[in-house]
Protein backbone atom coordinates (compact mmCIF):
# COMPACT_ATOMS: atom_id res chain seq x y z
CA UNK A 1 0.00 0.00 0.00
CA UNK A 2 1.39 3.37 -0.96
CA UNK A 3 1.89 6.54 1.19
CA UNK A 4 -0.71 9.42 0.80
CA UNK A 5 -0.15 12.84 1.42
CA UNK A 6 -1.59 12.70 4.40
CA UNK A 7 0.76 12.97 7.37
CA UNK A 8 -1.39 11.54 10.57
CA UNK A 9 -2.94 9.32 8.11
CA UNK A 10 0.34 7.67 7.34
CA UNK A 11 1.12 7.56 11.12
CA UNK A 12 -1.68 5.99 12.28
CA UNK A 13 -1.21 3.52 9.64
CA UNK A 14 2.36 2.57 10.75
CA UNK A 15 1.11 2.22 14.24
CA UNK A 16 -1.39 -0.02 13.26
CA UNK A 17 0.93 -2.05 10.97
CA UNK A 18 4.09 -2.22 14.32
CA UNK A 19 2.00 -2.27 17.86
CA UNK A 20 5.02 -2.03 19.81
CA UNK A 21 5.51 0.50 22.42
CA UNK A 22 10.01 0.84 21.23
CA UNK A 23 8.76 2.41 18.15
CA UNK A 24 9.09 6.33 18.76
CA UNK A 25 7.36 9.00 16.58
CA UNK A 26 9.26 12.55 17.41
CA UNK A 27 7.69 15.68 15.37
CA UNK A 28 9.40 18.47 14.18
CA UNK A 29 9.24 21.52 11.48
CA UNK A 30 10.97 21.58 8.63
CA UNK A 31 10.59 25.39 7.21
CA UNK A 32 7.11 24.99 8.94
CA UNK A 33 5.64 21.77 7.36
CA UNK A 34 4.95 19.39 9.86
CA UNK A 35 7.31 15.97 10.32
CA UNK A 36 7.85 13.00 12.32
CA UNK A 37 10.87 11.15 12.66
CA UNK A 38 9.85 6.96 13.35
CA UNK A 39 12.63 4.58 14.56
CA UNK A 40 13.04 1.87 16.85
CA UNK A 41 14.24 2.06 20.01
CA UNK A 42 17.59 0.57 21.22
CA UNK A 43 18.26 -0.68 17.64
CA UNK A 44 18.44 2.76 15.83
CA UNK A 45 21.10 5.51 16.43
CA UNK A 46 19.19 8.23 17.98
CA UNK A 47 21.93 10.44 18.81
CA UNK A 48 23.28 9.75 14.90
CA UNK A 49 19.41 10.74 13.59
CA UNK A 50 19.23 13.97 15.48
CA UNK A 51 22.71 15.30 14.25
CA UNK A 52 22.77 14.01 11.18
CA UNK A 53 19.32 14.72 10.16
CA UNK A 54 16.34 16.21 12.12
CA UNK A 55 18.78 19.39 13.03
CA UNK A 56 20.45 20.35 9.48
CA UNK A 57 16.24 19.53 8.45
CA UNK A 58 15.05 22.03 10.94
CA UNK A 59 17.57 24.90 9.98
CA UNK A 60 16.47 24.57 6.13
CA UNK A 61 15.36 28.02 5.08
CA UNK A 62 14.88 26.99 1.25
CA UNK A 63 11.50 26.52 -0.11
CA UNK A 64 10.13 23.15 0.88
CA UNK A 65 10.88 20.06 -1.73
CA UNK A 66 11.92 16.74 -1.61
CA UNK A 67 15.27 17.53 -3.37
CA UNK A 68 15.91 20.50 -0.36
CA UNK A 69 15.32 17.90 2.19
CA UNK A 70 17.81 15.00 0.45
CA UNK A 71 20.42 17.97 -0.10
CA UNK A 72 20.12 18.78 3.32
CA UNK A 73 20.60 15.38 5.75
CA UNK A 74 23.98 14.48 5.92
CA UNK A 75 24.08 10.71 6.16
CA UNK A 76 24.90 9.21 3.23
CA UNK A 77 22.77 6.09 2.98
CA UNK A 78 19.33 7.21 2.20
CA UNK A 79 16.89 6.29 0.30
CA UNK A 80 13.26 7.34 -0.49
CA UNK A 81 10.60 5.07 0.29
CA UNK A 82 6.49 5.35 -0.85
CA UNK A 83 4.87 2.82 0.09
CA UNK A 84 3.87 1.25 3.90
CA UNK A 85 5.62 -2.13 3.29
CA UNK A 86 9.02 -0.73 2.56
CA UNK A 87 8.59 1.99 6.22
CA UNK A 88 7.93 -1.33 8.23
CA UNK A 89 11.36 -3.11 6.34
CA UNK A 90 13.50 -0.08 7.35
CA UNK A 91 12.08 0.20 10.87
CA UNK A 92 13.03 -3.42 12.15
CA UNK A 93 16.17 -2.95 10.27
CA UNK A 94 17.30 -0.42 12.37
CA UNK A 95 16.39 2.60 10.26
CA UNK A 96 15.04 5.63 10.74
CA UNK A 97 12.09 6.76 8.75
CA UNK A 98 11.22 10.36 7.87
CA UNK A 99 7.78 11.49 6.81
CA UNK A 100 6.34 15.24 5.39
CA UNK A 101 2.91 16.40 5.29
CA UNK A 102 1.95 16.98 2.15
CA UNK A 103 4.48 14.38 0.97
CA UNK A 104 3.44 10.75 -0.77
CA UNK A 105 6.96 10.09 -0.36
CA UNK A 106 9.02 9.41 2.85
CA UNK A 107 13.32 8.86 3.43
CA UNK A 108 14.86 5.72 4.85
CA UNK A 109 17.84 7.29 6.88
CA UNK A 110 20.67 4.22 7.27
CA UNK A 111 21.41 4.79 11.27
CA UNK A 112 21.33 1.05 12.29
CA UNK A 113 23.44 0.89 15.82
CA UNK A 114 25.94 -1.66 15.85
CA UNK A 115 25.90 -3.93 19.15
CA UNK A 116 28.65 -6.92 17.88
CA UNK A 117 31.24 -8.34 19.88
CA UNK A 118 34.85 -7.49 19.51
CA UNK A 119 36.65 -9.24 16.83
CA UNK A 120 38.64 -12.10 18.86
CA UNK A 121 40.73 -15.48 17.94
CA UNK A 122 37.48 -18.33 17.52
CA UNK A 123 37.69 -21.06 20.39
CA UNK A 124 36.98 -23.49 18.38
CA UNK A 125 39.88 -22.39 15.68
CA UNK A 126 42.67 -21.45 17.69
CA UNK A 127 46.29 -21.53 16.00
CA UNK A 128 49.97 -21.33 16.80
CA UNK A 129 50.90 -19.55 12.97
CA UNK A 130 48.38 -17.09 11.36
CA UNK A 131 45.98 -14.62 12.27
CA UNK A 132 44.24 -14.80 15.48
CA UNK A 133 40.97 -12.64 13.86
CA UNK A 134 37.45 -14.48 14.18
CA UNK A 135 34.14 -13.95 12.45
CA UNK A 136 31.51 -12.25 15.01
CA UNK A 137 27.62 -12.14 14.82
CA UNK A 138 27.55 -9.03 12.98
CA UNK A 139 27.67 -9.18 8.86
CA UNK A 140 28.89 -5.65 8.37
CA UNK A 141 32.20 -6.81 10.43
CA UNK A 142 32.67 -10.17 8.92
CA UNK A 143 32.34 -8.28 5.16
CA UNK A 144 34.88 -5.83 6.61
CA UNK A 145 37.13 -8.39 7.98
CA UNK A 146 36.84 -10.03 4.45
CA UNK A 147 38.08 -7.18 2.49
CA UNK A 148 40.84 -5.70 4.68
CA UNK A 149 42.20 -9.10 2.89
CA UNK A 150 40.24 -9.04 -0.93
CA UNK A 151 41.39 -5.67 -2.06
CA UNK A 152 39.56 -5.99 -5.54
CA UNK A 153 36.57 -5.25 -7.52
CA UNK A 154 36.31 -8.69 -8.36
CA UNK A 155 34.90 -9.63 -4.81
CA UNK A 156 31.33 -9.74 -5.00
CA UNK A 157 28.46 -9.17 -2.13
CA UNK A 158 25.33 -9.75 -2.61
CA UNK A 159 22.45 -9.67 -0.06
CA UNK A 160 19.48 -11.87 0.34
CA UNK A 161 16.79 -11.10 3.30
CA UNK A 162 15.55 -14.53 4.10
CA UNK A 163 12.52 -15.53 7.12
CA UNK A 164 9.02 -14.28 7.28
CA UNK A 165 9.30 -13.03 10.68
CA UNK A 166 12.94 -12.77 11.50
CA UNK A 167 13.85 -10.77 8.29
CA UNK A 168 17.89 -12.42 8.22
CA UNK A 169 20.57 -10.62 6.25
CA UNK A 170 22.29 -13.02 4.04
CA UNK A 171 25.41 -12.36 1.85
CA UNK A 172 26.37 -14.60 -0.75
CA UNK A 173 30.31 -13.48 -1.32
CA UNK A 174 32.36 -14.60 -4.31
CA UNK A 175 35.08 -13.96 -5.89
CA UNK A 176 33.50 -13.59 -10.15
CA UNK A 177 36.42 -13.87 -12.28
CA UNK A 178 37.84 -17.40 -10.53
CA UNK A 179 34.57 -18.91 -8.96
CA UNK A 180 32.43 -21.02 -11.26
CA UNK A 181 29.35 -19.03 -12.40
CA UNK A 182 27.22 -22.03 -13.08
CA UNK A 183 27.33 -22.99 -9.39
CA UNK A 184 26.78 -19.12 -8.39
CA UNK A 185 23.61 -18.68 -10.29
CA UNK A 186 22.56 -22.61 -8.49
CA UNK A 187 23.48 -21.26 -5.17
CA UNK A 188 21.58 -17.78 -5.52
CA UNK A 189 18.83 -19.85 -6.82
CA UNK A 190 18.21 -21.81 -4.22
CA UNK A 191 18.49 -18.79 -1.49
CA UNK A 192 15.67 -17.16 -3.68
CA UNK A 193 13.60 -19.78 -2.77
CA UNK A 194 13.97 -20.48 0.78
CA UNK A 195 10.88 -20.13 2.27
CA UNK A 196 11.11 -20.72 6.18
CA UNK A 197 9.39 -18.73 9.49
CA UNK A 198 12.96 -17.57 10.53
CA UNK A 199 17.12 -17.94 10.41
CA UNK A 200 18.52 -17.78 13.70
CA UNK A 201 21.85 -18.80 12.65
CA UNK A 202 23.72 -20.41 9.38
CA UNK A 203 23.63 -24.15 10.63
CA UNK A 204 19.30 -23.40 8.88
CA UNK A 205 20.98 -22.36 5.56
CA UNK A 206 23.08 -25.61 5.18
CA UNK A 207 19.21 -27.71 5.65
CA UNK A 208 17.96 -25.92 2.74
CA UNK A 209 20.74 -25.62 -0.27
CA UNK A 210 22.04 -29.10 0.43
CA UNK A 211 20.89 -31.44 -2.62
CA UNK A 212 21.37 -35.10 -0.85
CA UNK A 213 19.21 -34.70 2.30
CA UNK A 214 20.13 -38.32 3.74
CA UNK A 215 23.80 -38.85 2.85
CA UNK A 216 26.25 -39.18 5.40
CA UNK A 217 28.67 -36.71 4.22
CA UNK A 218 28.54 -32.70 4.45
CA UNK A 219 27.59 -30.99 1.36
CA UNK A 220 28.71 -27.42 3.07
CA UNK A 221 31.95 -26.30 4.75
CA UNK A 222 32.33 -24.01 7.55
CA UNK A 223 34.79 -21.40 8.93
CA UNK A 224 35.20 -18.92 11.53
CA UNK A 225 38.23 -17.22 10.63
CA UNK A 226 38.41 -14.66 7.91
CA UNK A 227 41.97 -15.79 6.72
CA UNK A 228 40.66 -19.66 5.91
CA UNK A 229 37.63 -18.45 3.68
CA UNK A 230 39.43 -15.80 1.67
CA UNK A 231 41.69 -18.44 1.26
CA UNK A 232 38.59 -20.80 0.12
CA UNK A 233 37.52 -17.89 -2.07
CA UNK A 234 40.75 -17.96 -4.00
CA UNK A 235 40.05 -21.57 -4.67
CA UNK A 236 37.14 -20.60 -6.29
CA UNK A 237 34.73 -21.55 -3.45
CA UNK A 238 31.35 -19.59 -2.85
CA UNK A 239 30.96 -18.38 0.62
CA UNK A 240 27.58 -17.00 2.34
CA UNK A 241 27.76 -15.17 5.75
CA UNK A 242 24.20 -14.90 7.89
CA UNK A 243 23.70 -12.01 10.01
CA UNK A 244 23.64 -12.86 13.51
CA UNK A 245 25.97 -15.95 13.23
CA UNK A 246 30.05 -16.34 13.15
CA UNK A 247 29.74 -19.45 10.91
CA UNK A 248 30.48 -18.96 7.47
CA UNK A 249 29.47 -21.55 5.00
CA UNK A 250 31.58 -22.40 2.21
CA UNK A 251 30.62 -24.47 -0.96
CA UNK A 252 31.31 -26.57 -2.70
CA UNK A 253 33.16 -28.57 -0.25
CA UNK A 254 35.55 -31.18 -0.13
CA UNK A 255 35.88 -34.23 2.30
CA UNK A 256 39.63 -33.62 2.23
CA UNK A 257 38.26 -30.10 4.54
CA UNK A 258 37.60 -32.10 7.25
CA UNK A 259 40.88 -33.30 7.58
CA UNK A 260 42.34 -29.75 7.34
CA UNK A 261 43.42 -27.27 9.97
CA UNK A 262 43.44 -23.88 10.79
CA UNK A 263 47.34 -23.84 10.27
CA UNK A 264 47.70 -25.79 7.13
CA UNK A 265 47.58 -23.04 4.93
CA UNK A 266 50.98 -21.24 6.78
CA UNK A 267 53.22 -24.29 7.66
CA UNK A 268 55.26 -26.99 5.35
CA UNK A 269 53.30 -29.38 3.45
CA UNK A 270 54.76 -32.92 4.40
Amino acid sequence: MNLSKNLQKNIATIKNLIISDDVVYFDFLVNQVKAVCVYTDNICDKVLIGKQVIEPLTYLKKDFSLNAVLNTILLPEIEKVNTFEKCVNSLINGDGIILFDGLDTAISVASKKSSSRMVSEPPTSSVLKGPREGFVENIQTNMNLVRQRLKSPDLTYKKFTIGKYSKTLVGLVYISSIADEKIVKDVESKLSKINVDGVIDSSYIIKSIGTRKTSLFKEVGTTEKPDVLVSKLLEGRIAIIVDGSPIVLTLPFVLIEDFQSSEDYYVNNY
